[in-house]
């Protein structure tokens, strides 16, 4: 475990988690980009710096109701919005553009995207990606 934790910091950060969060890992930092990406799409730099920390500390709050101690909660969103957030900057892709590129068919994202553009709040997204995770898991 030490090795790979060692080779996996080497990437970015590591946070080593029971099996039975890994679904709520992926509704949190697989999707979160997603989320965050529809969030910010068609908005100015200005817009975006102001909203993100807002974002970051519902997706926190969110991350935190589904399971996860208030740090790990802290580590997943922050890692997950900043790469997103730089990702962004590195690339000449739009946020929406990226936002499909997470989006698979079918996926955990798509699920909460649903929920987004039907009204719903950022938690049900959030429980939405979790349970088409568990859905996905039980097929594999």
């Amino acid at each position: 475990m030490d090795f790979a934790k060692s080779l996996f910091d080497n990437l970015g950060r590591t946070l080593i988690i029971n099996e039975d969060m890994m679904d709520a890992a992926t509704a949190i930092s697989g999707s979160g980009p997603g989320y965050f990406y529809d969030f910010i799409k068609g908005k100015s730099k200005e817009e975006i710096k102001f909203l993100k920390e807002g974002f970051i500390t519902s997706l926190i709050e969110v991350a935190h109701s589904i399971g996860f101690s208030m740090v790990e909660a802290e580590l997943l969103t922050v890692t997950t919005t900043h790469g997103s957030m730089e990702l962004l900057s590195k690339t000449k892709l739009s946020a929406e553009q990226l936002r499909n590129q997470v989006a698979s068919k079918g996926g955990t994202t798509e699920a909460a995207l649903e929920v987004l553009h039907m009204g719903g709040s950022l938690e049900e997204a959030v429980k939405a990606a979790l349970n088409r995770a568990y859905e996905l898991t039980k097929k594999g």
